[in-house]
């Protein structure tokens, strides 16, 4: 059940919807990270992060694919490719049966991520990975960094924390691997599977009143929009193709025998010399 508890910095009351599993928890009053794996809230250190942006408040619920979440937490994270520095969002999403799920909004762009045993992933080539049959093909390799930290956690997450990301894409679909390096208490390895929503469904899902960005540029794992229209143009022109090839066959079978075309040329000698 969820609980509420006061701020061991500034007294503000902070509801912990998922406090049997939360281990850090960022006041968005006054900017602390508390410590929550005790059973009450410590208080850790001041977070020097920048303002919050989000689309979704903390505590707002929502239905995604049939199922109901509450949003419990946010952080802010970025990658740098090439000197440009790439931030994104994600949303800690808590669902009714007690299961995390993460909402990421990139550039407009909205995924749906849930967490994939690694037993589920097998890797046949350095270039693709395979997830229930499902071939995924290699995208990226980025570190992303912990920018920003709003909600609760059940990790002891901090700013500036770091992954190595390799992200694998096979439309609408992408499978990230995140690897953490703990010095000597070696390497951990998540896998996600993401799954691209069209805003308008973030939008109805949440019951969201201000209107949602429109996404910028394409995602890695956005469906082609004109793919359909180019089915059914490709379908078309395959039925052009095959009467085209019908009528020159029944033409040939019908003129079969017949004389279709005579001339008859006069060719004059040519002079000496010539």
């Amino acid at each position: 059940k969820a609980l509420s508890l006061p701020c061991p910095s500034c007294g503000s009351p902070l509801d912990l919807r998922a406090p049997d599993q939360s281990e850090r928890v960022a006041c968005p009053s006054c900017r602390s990270l508390l410590d929550a794996s005790g059973g009450r809230l410590a208080f850790l250190r001041s977070l020097k992060q920048p303002n919050a942006s989000m689309a979704i408040p903390l505590g707002s619920t929502g239905t995604l694919r049939g199922r109901n979440f509450t949003c419990i937490g946010y952080l802010l994270r970025s990658c740098t490719v090439d000197g440009v520095r790439y931030p994104w969002g994600e949303y800690l999403l808590l669902g009714e049966d007690r299961c995390f799920a993460w909402l990421v909004q990139s550039e407009g762009h909205w995924s749906l991520a849930e967490a994939v045993p690694v037993s589920e992933v097998a890797a046949p080539n350095a270039r693709a990975v395979s997830h229930k049959g499902r071939l995924l093909r290699r995208f990226s390799d980025t570190v992303a960094v912990v920018e920003g930290v709003w909600g609760e956690f059940p990790w002891k997450v901090e700013l500036g924390e770091r992954a190595e990301v390799t992200e694998y894409v096979e439309a609408p679909f992408s499978l990230a691997a995140e690897r953490q390096r703990h010095g000597d208490k070696g390497e951990e390895l998540n896998w996600s599977l993401s799954t691209y929503l069209d805003p308008g469904e973030v939008q109805q899902g949440f019951q969201l009143k201000a209107p949602l960005p429109a996404p910028g540029g394409i995602a890695p794992h956005q469906p082609n929009p004109h793919w359909e229209t180019a089915r059914r143009l490709g379908l078309w022109m395959l039925v052009a193709a095959a009467a085209w090839f019908a009528l020159v066959v029944f033409a040939a079978a019908r003129n079969r025998g017949q004389r279709l075309y005579q001339t008859s040329l006069v060719l004059a000698p040519r002079a000496p010399g010539d």
